[in-house]
């Protein structure tokens, strides 16, 4: 999960999307874990801090994976 001072710096338009990825992404993609070496607890820090454009490669990477199926894995519930 996204450490609390990141979550205080969140705009409130951002809400929602660290809230789907609280539930569908941190859990492996997270800065003491980072599966396939992406931490996106890092990304979305960026997000709060007016960084977003910095990652579109990340995020155009996350929804390439998600749009083929290779995240989350099988076993892991989809985002809807």
């Amino acid at each position: 999960m996204i450490p609390a001072n990141a979550n205080d710096a969140i705009d409130l338009r951002q809400k929602p999307i660290v809230d789907l990825m609280n539930t569908h992404c941190f859990d492996c993609h997270n800065a003491s874990d980072p599966k396939a070496g992406l931490d996106l607890e890092q990304v979305v820090k960026k997000i709060a801090n007016s960084e977003s454009l910095s990652e579109a490669g990340t995020w155009e990477k996350v929804v390439k994976r998600l749009r083929s199926r290779q995240m989350p894995p099988a076993d892991v519930k989809r985002p809807e």
